[in-house]
């Protein structure tokens, strides 16, 4: 990857690179030229603008590991779609989660392809119905996950 002042991205290929300058604001819409450069010398930049419409994060909620008294790792598959990524997990024991708490932000890369990512919730109530989503941003938007739930284990009263 080269960087390039004035192109939000470059990428390097072979001999030349071929650099994507942002034209539009994050909405979806991506427009850009394109110029190649070697040995330092760069074509002018190509007059027609392209462009595509990028893609929100794709999110689904996976398995809740290790539930304790007090605490759960959660799980969730995202796929970034090539832009940054983060996820967030909001729990809740309301199933419309009007009242949440929200774990720490997970970065979530930029890559193409699904990602594990994993949060741990703790200073849960024992033998507690909570409800769980995740939630990933990108530029393009944000995708939310569909609502699972567990139970903490009991303290044995």
């Amino acid at each position: 990857r080269t960087e390039v002042p004035g192109a939000t991205v470059a990428f390097t290929a072979g001999a030349g690179s071929t650099q994507y300058i942002d034209a539009g604001p994050p909405t979806g819409l991506l427009e850009y030229r394109i110029r190649s450069c070697s040995a330092g010398v760069c074509s002018p930049w190509s007059p027609t603008v392209q462009s595509y419409y990028g893609l929100a994060p794709q999110i689904t909620l996976g398995a809740v590991l290790n539930i304790a008294l007090t605490s759960a790792d959660l799980t969730a598959d995202v796929t970034a779609f090539q832009a940054p990524t983060t996820v967030v997990f909001r729990i809740s024991t309301d199933p419309s989660f009007t009242a949440s708490t929200v774990l720490p932000t997970i970065d979530a890369g930029a890559g193409s392809t699904s990602l594990l990512v994993m949060g741990a919730a703790t200073g849960l109530d024992d033998d507690t119905t909570y409800y769980v989503r995740a939630e990933a941003t990108n530029l393009w938007g944000t995708s939310t996950s569909a609502v699972g739930t567990f139970v903490t284990l009991g303290g044995g009263d």
